[in-house]
């Protein structure tokens, strides 16, 4: 689906229609969701992004304050290891996701 990029959702109508056009020449569209309505595109598109944001969100608010407490030696060296492994953990969940988003816009 389009919202496999990084773009907020449209804002007009017109943006909306130039979108679902777009979608409707994937052929996600064509062998699955031949029935979709614009109002269900819509939806949908606003659904993924949202998604896409938060995880990003939960993945950086987890990252970010790990490397700082790191960095500055606030954490015993085994815990900076359980730390790196789960934010190494967090990353290969969004690289997962992000490969399976790409690979389903090339059925």
């Amino acid at each position: 689906m389009e919202a496999s990029n990084w773009c907020p959702p449209p804002m007009t109508q017109v943006d909306w229609e130039e979108t679902f056009a777009k979608y409707k020449g994937s052929p996600e569209y064509r062998i699955l969701n031949p029935h979709m309505t614009l109002e269900e595109f819509k939806f949908i598109y606003c659904m993924e992004w949202a998604h896409r944001l938060w995880s990003c969100v939960v993945g950086l608010s987890f990252i970010i304050p790990t490397a700082y407490l790191i960095v500055r030696g606030h954490v015993s060296q085994p815990m900076s290891l359980k730390l790196c492994g789960i934010s190494a953990l967090i990353g290969s969940q969004g690289f997962i996701q992000h490969t399976c988003v790409r690979h389903s816009l090339c059925i």
